[in-house]
């Protein structure tokens, strides 16, 4: 059977270049036969910018996954075999995947071992995170809203003797809230 891998990352691309963000790769920078930046590789892994936007000439082959890209102002020609790219995300929100974990059964050809015994040197797969946070947007429910009162006349009773002035002034308080609120 055909591996997986090249079809979860093209399929991964897609879908975050059709949702309007950035896709993200995470790459083993050295791992055979990489072609990247060593000034920017960190820790042994490098994250490129792989949008439309900040490429040219996008090659996601079988086998390999190739560009152009300035870096520091300077064109640069990538070389990423299939098995180097460790995971794709979308920078807003962080969503993607680990590659490794979605393999399965697929073999690594540059995993190839002599003896007997095999030892697994790849690192670990890659923590993918957001780069940063949207703030949530949340319907503001009755009950939360209410909730919320309830959460405000607390304080206020501690602080103030409860008066039929001050249950009227809460209503009106009630009825101005917006019905979406940010959520941070």
């Amino acid at each position: 059977m055909i591996p997986k891998r090249p079809y979860f990352l093209r399929a991964f691309y897609d879908w975050v270049s059709d949702s309007g963000l950035t896709p993200h790769l995470v790459v083993d920078a050295n791992y055979q036969d990489v072609i990247v930046p060593q000034a920017h590789v960190e820790n042994g892994r490098i994250v490129l910018n792989a949008s439309m936007q900040a490429v040219q000439g996008l090659v996601l082959d079988d086998e390999y996954v190739s560009f152009s890209a300035r870096f520091g102002g300077k064109p640069f020609n990538l070389y990423l075999p299939i098995y180097s790219i460790l995971g794709i995300y979308a920078a807003e929100n962080g969503e993607g995947i680990v590659l490794a974990e979605m393999d399965g059964n697929d073999k690594d050809p540059a995993a190839n071992s002599s003896t007997a015994t095999t030892v697994n040197t790849a690192p670990p797969p890659p923590k993918i995170s957001a780069v940063r946070s949207a703030p949530k947007i949340a319907e503001t429910a009755s009950s939360e809203e209410s909730s919320s009162i309830d959460d405000d006349e607390k304080v206020e009773k501690s602080n103030t003797p409860n008066t039929d002035e001050d249950k009227s002034s809460k209503r009106k308080k009630k009825s101005k809230r917006p019905h979406l609120q940010v959520v941070k």
